[in-house]
């Protein structure tokens, strides 16, 4: 069964992973991260907090002792499209979002 959006519940410090994901935190060799997308048969797009966030939201996290994520709500790329993960990894806020291959294509 192909992997399908579930309710994003976020915790408290604004961090959520898809419980089928499992690249959350992981470096993980580009190749391998790459084809379990293809295996999966999603496209995907990571949103990094540092070219979507406002300056202000930028400030706001930057500046906080906490990095408390729930200040940043990404928005999906495209119609279709659901979080696989919104985390802090390393100072370094990201989202990943995936599409089902086959809604691109009907586009």
């Amino acid at each position: 069964m192909a992997i399908q959006a579930v309710e994003v519940k976020r915790d408290e410090m604004g961090n959520f992973v898809h419980p089928d994901y499992p690249w959350a935190l992981e470096s993980g060799d580009y190749a391998d991260v790459a084809m379990w997308f293809v295996d999966h048969g999603l496209f995907y797009q990571v949103d990094l907090f540092d070219r979507s966030a406002s300056e202000e939201l930028k400030r706001e996290f930057y500046q906080s002792e906490s990095k408390n994520l729930t200040i940043w709500n990404p928005k999906p790329p495209c119609a279709g499209a659901f979080l696989l993960a919104i985390q802090n990894y390393e100072d370094e806020p990201y989202a990943v979002w995936a599409v089902h291959a086959e809604q691109i294509r009907a586009v």
